[in-house]
């Protein structure tokens, strides 16, 4: 007789994928969409950075809060930024972690939108993707327990 135990039906995370599609980012500020943190505890955006134009290319990266989403109040969350990265290579390949926890946001200010915007040198491309991952703080009740027994 084997038993194992399951765990039934629990998400509690919210994957934005591709929040920037891989894609060369142009010189200038690339700013991504608007992301509700109101039923959120935290954020992660994920950057990875491929292929760039040039050795020295530069990139920076920050985290932006607002009141609504359509950009409202604008700000940046402090401490929540890539300071310049300059590559050492033209094939970088490299991960790059932003963490946002909600408490971080001004939210007594009704600040409960967060952007990432990433910003290339002047006449550089960077090839870059990000995927950011939201986590949620509203759990769905579970009768009793959430695990099933399976015997066979």
């Amino acid at each position: 007789m084997e038993r194992a135990l399951y765990e039934l039906n629990r998400f509690d995370n919210d994957i934005t994928a591709c929040y920037f599609e891989p894609q060369n980012m142009a010189a200038g500020a690339n700013a991504g969409a608007w992301l509700g943190m109101a039923n959120y505890d935290r954020a992660m955006f994920i950057i990875q950075g491929g292929d760039c134009k040039n050795i020295g290319d530069q990139l920076d990266a920050a985290v932006m809060q607002a009141t609504d989403n359509a950009g409202g109040g604008v700000k940046a969350v402090a401490g929540k930024a890539i300071t310049t990265r300059t590559s050492t290579a033209t094939n970088q390949n490299d991960l790059w972690f932003i963490h946002v926890d909600v408490s971080e946001l001004d939210v007594d200010g009704g600040y409960a939108f967060i952007q990432l915007v990433i910003t290339v040198s002047a006449t550089d491309t960077w090839y870059i993707s990000v995927v950011c991952q939201r986590e949620s703080r509203v759990f769905e009740p579970v009768p009793r327990t959430n695990v099933r027994e399976v015997i066979n």
